[in-house]
């Protein structure tokens, strides 16, 4: 169970503050099963959450760059995290031969992202005036936030040059929501990585 409060208080150029209050309960599980004498499975399971810093909660106008102005929301909330992780281990004592294969899935309800809006005319945004043609950014709260990772690893001995063969390879993913003029937008990454160790 945890209670949080955040605040933040601005004196200029105008006087503002903010007072936010959550509750939340963040479960812990562990789940462990013995396959065999030489493998097991392991599943966890976390819930966390993400606050807001406190430059992403002052409305305060970044303007060094003119055609790049940014700004803080004193109307973000905290974001709620979901973390899933599996693992598969299979050692061999008398081969020397071991297998691992790792799962680890996240999902975020209210996460942090950034709303982008390209200004068409010149505007005033909190006393500041954004000249037309710039891009004024300020983080909001999304739905919509996965993110998949794997890796595997195989170890096995050569015994004609003495040494220890490892193989390894993963395969990550990531949905990152965003805004672009009021409009929703999805940005997928994928990476796919190998490896031989000797």
């Amino acid at each position: 169970f945890q209670n949080s409060k955040l605040e933040s208080q601005r004196i200029f150029p105008t006087a503002t503050s903010v007072n936010q209050s959550f509750t939340n309960v963040l479960p812990n599980l562990m789940w462990r099963k013995k396959m065999s004498l030489n493998s097991n499975i392991r599943v966890f399971y976390r819930a966390s959450t993400n606050f807001p810093s406190i430059t992403q909660l002052q409305d305060v106008i970044s303007d060094t760059n003119s055609l790049s102005v940014s700004s803080g929301n004193p109307n973000l909330q905290q974001s709620y995290t979901h973390f899933v992780s599996g693992r598969y281990s299979y050692t061999n004592s008398k081969t020397s031969k071991s297998f691992f294969a790792n799962l680890f899935l996240q999902t975020a309800a209210d996460y942090i992202s950034n709303a982008s809006y390209f200004i068409k005319t010149d505007s005033v945004i909190n006393n500041v005036t954004v000249k037309r043609n710039s891009q004024f950014t300020k983080p909001v709260n999304l739905d919509g936030y996965k993110s998949l990772r794997t890796f595997f690893n195989y170890s096995m001995p050569l015994k004609f040059i003495k040494t220890t063969l490892n193989l390894n390879a993963g395969f990550s993913y990531s949905r990152l929501p965003g805004l672009i003029d009021f409009k929703p937008t999805v940005t997928n990454n994928y990476n796919y990585n190998t490896g031989l160790v000797f």
